[in-house]
């Protein structure tokens, strides 16, 4: 059995949404294989200093034993995090401050690991669909 996982995908850890994150990535990375880090906010998580350290070290160990070439962040609408969608007074609000996030949160993966790629989803539950940063 191969052990190359080319993929990592950080996401949210919100129960509600695991079998379409799970359903949405085998089908956005080809049904390549991935590992699966969940953490809360996904990329609030990566912009935490405290939870940054746990989830590059994680990154770190995967890419040095499963051949990594991306890492994923997938943030989801109406995340308990960042405070839920009442947080914002619509729906592109919210798209666009996770957009911010999201870039944000790459731009330090980035920093961190310059071989890896980094991809950037959004889960919009409402349309069930990624989107793409």
């Amino acid at each position: 059995m191969s052990h190359i996982a080319p993929n990592i995908v950080v996401a949210c850890v919100d129960f509600r949404f695991q079998n379409e994150f799970l359903a949405h990535c085998n089908k956005q990375l080809g049904n390549k294989t991935f590992d699966y880090l969940t953490y809360p906010g996904a990329s609030k998580a990566i912009l935490d200093r405290k939870s940054r350290d746990a989830i590059f070290s994680a990154i770190s160990t995967l890419v040095k034993i499963h051949q990594t070439e991306m890492v994923v962040i997938l943030d989801h609408i109406d995340c308990g995090a960042y405070g839920g969608s009442v947080r914002f007074s619509n729906i592109k609000d919210e798209i666009n401050f996770h957009k911010e996030k999201l870039t944000e949160a790459g731009e330090l993966l980035t920093k961190e690991f310059p071989e890896i790629k980094v991809g950037l989803l959004i889960y919009n539950y409402r349309q069930n669909k990624l989107l793409t940063v």
